[in-house]
C-alpha cells in the first residue's frame, strides 16, 4: 500500500487525485496548507508518506520538509493552478498531475478491483490529522466505508427538505454549494466534496478566503448553501452594508461546523436575513474506547431538541424536525496512527518539542494563538 501526502490549497484536482489513488489501492493524507515546514515534516514522517503532491505556492515549504525526512525530489509532484494564483512561481523540474494523466493514457487498462466482502471497512482511504490541541496531532484512519456511510447519511437526511423546494416539473433537486473551506479538513472533505458531488451538486471552489471574492462568487454562481465556520459568519453579521451590495437572494442555508457558533451571532444574522436557515454540525473529539461520543447534526437552529449520548460503537444522526433517530456503526473511524519510537526520537530534529513525561507538545499562548515552544 502506498500513502501519499497532499499539501495544497483547495482546488479542482484534489478529489480526483484522491479517487485515482484509491483506485490503485493507495491512501491519501491531506495536510493543512497553513502548516510550517516542521509541521509538514512531522505529518510526512508519522504517516510514512512515500510521495508528495503540492502546488507551486507551497513548493518551497514542501521541499524543505521533504529534505528533513529524506523524501527524494523525484517523489514530489505538482497540482497545477491558474497562473493568477501561483504568485509568479514556475516549474521546470517536477512532474505535474497532467503529466501523469498523459503517461497513464499510454498504459494498458487497470484490472478490476477484487475486494472481498467487508474490505471497504478494513481499508483506509484517508489519514486525517487532528489539530493537536491535546498533544501531538494524531492521524485518524478513515475507511472507505466511513466516507460512503457518512455521504449516504447526509444525502438521506437532506432528502425530505430538498423535496420541499423542488420546482414544478423537476424530479430531482440540485444546487450550487460553496467550496471555500480547506479540503484537507474532514468537514470539507466529506460534507462538501463527497456528499455534495454524490447528490449531483455543483461545488464552487475558492482556493483562499477573500470576503469580497466570496460574496461575488455567491452572487455570480447563485450559490444556495454556504458551508462556513463561525469567524466568517461573525464577519457577515457585522458587515451588512457590504453584504447589501451583492445579490444573495439565492442563499437558503448556512451550515456551520468545526467550532460552535454562538446563539447571539446566529440571531444577529437571522435578523438581517430571516429566510436563511442556519444549521450547526456537532461532534466530540474521539475519546478512549470505553467512553462515549456524541455526534449531532441539526436541521434547524443551533441546538438539537433533545440531547443524546451513545456508545462509541454507534453513530447518532438526529433529525430535529422529525425526531427520527438512526443508529449505525458504519461511521466509526478505523483508529488512530500510533507514533513509533523512532518518530518520537526525531522530534527535536523537527523542532517539534515534547514534554517527555507526557509525550505532549509544550505550548504557550502568544497573541491569542497556541504555538509550539522551544
Amino acid at each position: 500500500m502506498c500513502l501519499h501526502l497532499v499539501l495544497t490549497s483547495s482546488q479542482l484536482d484534489t478529489l480526483p487525485l484522491a479517487w485515482a489513488t484509491h483506485r490503485l489501492g493507495g491512501v491519501q493524507t491531506p495536510a493543512n496548507a497553513q502548516y510550517t515546514v516542521d509541521e509538514v515534516a512531522y505529518q510526512m514522517q508519522s504517516s510514512s508518506a512515500k510521495c508528495i503532491f503540492t502546488c507551486l505556492p507551497l513548493l518551497q515549504t514542501t521541499l524543505k520538509a521533504a529534505q528533513k525526512i529524506g523524501i527524494p525530489r523525484n517523489r514530489i509532484y505538482i497540482l497545477e493552478m491558474p497562473k493568477e494564483l501561483t504568485g509568479g512561481a514556475t516549474n521546470n523540474e517536477f512532474k505535474t498531475v497532467s503529466d501523469l494523466v498523459e503517461n497513464g493514457k499510454r498504459l494498458p487498462p487497470l484490472e478490476p478491483l477484487k475486494w472481498t466482502k467487508g474490505e471497504g471497512s478494513r481499508r483506509t482511504a484517508f489519514v486525517c490529522y487532528s489539530s493537536g490541541t491535546s498533544g501531538l496531532p494524531k492521524g485518524v484512519k478513515i475507511s472507505h466505508y466511513n466516507v460512503i456511510a457518512n455521504t449516504m447519511q447526509i444525502k438521506a437526511y437532506d432528502e425530505p427538505f430538498r423535496k420541499t423546494i423542488l420546482k414544478p416539473g423537476e424530479d430531482y433537486y440540485m444546487e450550487n454549494e460553496l467550496g471555500l473551506l480547506p479540503f484537507s479538513h474532514i468537514y470539507a472533505l466529506v460534507v462538501i466534496n463527497h456528499a455534495g458531488i454524490y447528490r449531483g451538486d455543483g461545488i464552487v471552489v475558492l482556493p483562499k478566503f477573500d470576503f469580497k471574492q466570496l460574496l461575488q462568487a455567491v452572487q455570480d454562481h447563485k450559490i444556495v448553501t454556504l458551508y462556513l465556520v463561525p469567524p466568517i459568519i461573525i464577519l457577515m453579521s457585522k458587515n451588512k452594508a457590504l453584504l447589501d451590495q451583492y445579490d444573495l437572494s439565492f442563499v437558503k442555508v448556512i451550515f456551520t461546523g468545526a467550532a460552535p457558533l454562538g446563539q447571539e451571532t446566529a440571531n444577529d444574522l437571522n435578523k438581517q436575513y430571516p429566510n436563511w436557515l442556519i444549521r450547526q454540525g456537532y461532534g466530540k473529539k474521539p475519546p478512549p474506547p470505553d467512553q462515549t461520543a456524541s455526534v449531532v447534526f441539526s436541521s434547524n437552529g443551533l441546538q438539537p431538541t433533545r440531547p443524546y449520548t451513545i456508545r462509541l460503537s454507534e453513530f447518532l444522526f438526529i433529525a430535529t424536525l422529525t425526531q427520527d433517530i438512526c443508529r449505525s456503526h458504519r461511521n466509526l473511524y478505523r483508529g488512530v496512527l500510533h507514533l513509533r519510537p523512532r518518530h518520537l526520537a526525531r522530534q527535536q530534529r523537527l523542532s517539534y518539542p515534547l514534554n517527555r513525561s507526557t509525550n505532549r507538545i509544550r505550548r504557550r499562548r502568544r497573541n491569542n494563538r497556541l504555538q509550539p515552544t522551544g
